[in-house]
């Protein structure tokens, strides 16, 4: 389970770069946002994983379900989509299935 320390890092990592997308997004005459997404780009968390990785399919797939759904829920917890309708939140789900299926499928 030692292998996994990765796995708070990267919830973390996504919910702090939704958190400052969301930023950049409501005021983009701030340089501070935009700043701070590159420099949260440039840190690659998975080639580290990927290198040590003792199951490299099971590992991307737990890495890219994580991202997801950090990203999106801290920008659903943070009201960027306050606006949905029920339609909206249908695509949402079937965009997320959809991704889940092709990861899941080897895709």
């Amino acid at each position: 389970m030692l292998h996994y320390w990765w796995v708070p890092v990267v919830l973390a990592m996504y919910s702090i770069y939704a958190y400052y997308a969301k930023t950049a997004n409501e005021n983009p005459t701030s340089m501070y946002p935009l700043v701070m997404l590159y420099g949260i780009q440039c840190i690659g968390l998975w080639p580290i994983i990927a290198r040590y990785s003792q199951n490299l399919f099971f590992d991307g797939l737990l890495f890219d379900t994580i991202m997801l759904f950090s990203y999106c829920g801290t920008l659903i917890a943070l009201g960027a989509a306050a606006g949905f309708n029920i339609l909206q939140w249908v695509g949402v789900l079937a965009v997320v299935v959809g991704l889940s299926l092709i990861k899941a499928c080897g895709g």
